[in-house]
């Protein structure tokens, strides 16, 4: 988040204009696939981490239980294990080729969280990069059997902006958004803090309120670490960002 914010204000401050974009993925983690994962790695480590790594995405099991009846054991032919350590590492690696394959623009990543920014002097030639590269970002992703939800992709302006409210990519109309969510906090793309501020409070008030029930079902300590973790956490967060 605060690389995001960096580069947007040197955009902001070189008096250049920029998009950002962020698309959205379904089950990101869960549709990795291990064959792919084998081909892209087998060979560029040791023999041993290979294998390892394989063993841990292959032949997972699952049921489903509901009350006390449980399914059949099915077998996952795909997907990390969310929630693990390895996890968000391996989807990294997994989605490593990103940032070879999407030339002059920036890409931040965090595991299934992507942000790609384009700048220039020029509003066309801007739009012209977004395009093409929104197209590869897709046609990759697509590659390795992420699905796309195109219809949920968000694009923001960055400093100065044209009369332009929407492009046009791959057959979808994509609207320009005002503020974007970047790993739960909400930024514009003229670096105003009002919606986090205003989204901060919002959120503290209902936590407040949640705080008052609860009060009386715990005991001091664990009221104050409740407290801290969610209605501080989220106004800190604010004040950290401005």
């Amino acid at each position: 988040m605060l690389l995001i914010q960096a580069k947007m204000s040197k955009i902001i401050n070189d008096g250049k204009c920029g998009i950002i974009y962020t698309i959205d993925l379904s089950a990101a983690f869960d549709l990795l696939k291990p064959d792919i994962f084998a081909e892209l790695f087998k060979g560029k480590m040791s023999e041993g981490l290979f294998y390892c790594i394989i063993d841990f995405l292959l032949q997972r099991k699952f049921i489903v239980e509901v009350g006390e009846a449980s399914s059949e054991i099915k077998t996952l032919d795909r997907g990390c294990v969310q929630g693990s350590i390895l996890g968000p590492k391996l989807f990294t690696l997994y989605t490593h080729q990103l940032s070879e394959i999407l030339q002059g623009v920036e890409v931040i990543s965090y595991a299934d969280d992507t942000y790609v920014i384009v700048s220039g002097d020029n509003y066309q030639s801007i739009i012209d990069k977004v395009k093409h590269t929104l197209l590869s970002h897709i046609n990759f992703l697509s590659s390795i059997g992420m699905v796309v939800n195109e219809d949920k992709t968000e694009i923001m302006w960055i400093g100065r902006k044209p009369d332009i409210d929407h492009l046009v990519v791959n057959k979808q109309k994509l609207t320009f958004v005002t503020s974007l969510k970047a790993l739960g906090i909400y930024i514009s793309g003229d670096l105003n803090w009002d919606v986090q501020a205003e989204y901060a409070l919002r959120k503290g008030v209902k936590l407040i309120s949640m705080f008052k029930f609860m009060r009386k079902y715990l005991t001091e300590s664990q009221f104050l670490k409740a407290a801290s973790a969610h209605f501080y956490g989220s106004l800190l967060c604010m004040f950290c960002l401005v």
